[in-house]
């Protein structure tokens, strides 16, 4: 059997788009005030957490194509609302979902800068590579908000579920209403 990198990294892309909507979902449902509380977790609440999400995928969606920014400095939250979180959320993974479609075999390989300061120096890995931090980054801190929302009253999505073949008749409404196409899952038409 041969190993078609492109249907995985098309298939983690979905995954990644339907996994970010079903937790974004869940958490617009709370409260405002559950929702920015202050938790026991490493970004403080569960919209610092969402928001660092956002801001990581889009920083690595710049490097790929090749405009490198400075490191982040850490100051908190870039979206002051959840509104404004969801709609970049949303933005982001179209933006992600159209530049891992357009990929093509020859590109996986092309080295991204990732840094080039007095600090880090020049750093360069492969798309193929970037993207693979891009997904296990976010799978990660979903997690951490998805503990975080069952400490409230509004129950956490699942999220684990990938797309089998066994799955496909029952997610294909939803699959639909997030642009994502088959061929970006299995590679059919």
């Amino acid at each position: 059997m041969t190993i078609d990198a492109m249907a995985i990294l098309r298939a983690q892309c979905a995954n990644h788009v339907l996994a970010n909507t079903r937790l974004m979902d869940a958490c617009l449902r709370l409260d405002e005030k559950a929702y920015m509380a202050q938790r026991p977790c490493f970004f403080g609440s569960i919209h610092a957490t969402l928001d660092h999400l956002v801001v990581v995928d889009r920083r690595y969606l710049t490097r790929m194509r090749g405009t490198p920014v400075q490191p982040d400095d850490g100051d908190g939250p870039e979206f002051a609302t959840r509104e404004d979180l969801a709609a970049a959320r949303s933005e982001t993974d179209k933006d992600l979902t159209a530049f891992v479609g357009g990929l093509t075999d020859a590109d996986l390989d092309r080295e991204v800068l990732l840094h080039e300061t007095p600090r880090w120096g020049r750093e360069t890995d492969p798309i193929w590579l970037v993207l693979q931090h891009v997904f296990a980054h976010a799978t990660h801190h979903r997690g951490q908000v998805h503990d975080l929302l069952s400490q409230t009253s509004v129950a956490p999505p699942q999220l684990d579920e990938f797309y089998l073949r066994m799955d496909r008749n029952d997610r294909k409404a939803e699959v639909a209403g997030l642009g994502i196409a088959a061929w970006m899952i299995d590679g059919t038409g």
